[in-house]
């Protein structure tokens, strides 16, 4: 809120970024989060965008609204009854977009 210049080690400590990657290693960090994202539930990615884009314009008793909205017809996807079973089977889910 200042507009001060902050590294990245301090971006790190006060959580304004969630990890740190080399350069060298910057494109492999960058895969390796692609594909952590994308092996979670589309349907629920898709979810979250939608309430982030919408939220910026929105009051926070709206966006509430928004987002119980958004959760409601998740909840009864076949990707969260997957989603539920693979964890009491100790599997990884096979989510569908569903």
């Amino acid at each position: 809120m200042t507009g001060r210049d902050v590294d990245a080690d301090e971006a790190f400590r006060i959580g304004l970024v969630e990890r740190l990657a080399s350069s060298d290693r910057f494109e492999t960090e960058v895969a390796e989060l692609a594909q952590g994202i994308a092996a979670t539930a589309p349907l629920g990615n898709q979810a979250v965008k939608k309430l982030v884009r919408a939220s910026l314009a929105m009051d926070m008793r709206s966006a509430r609204a928004y987002s119980d909205a958004l959760r409601e017809p998740l909840a009864a996807s076949f990707d969260a009854r997957e989603g539920i079973t693979a964890y009491r089977e100790r599997r990884r889910p096979f989510f569908q977009g569903r």
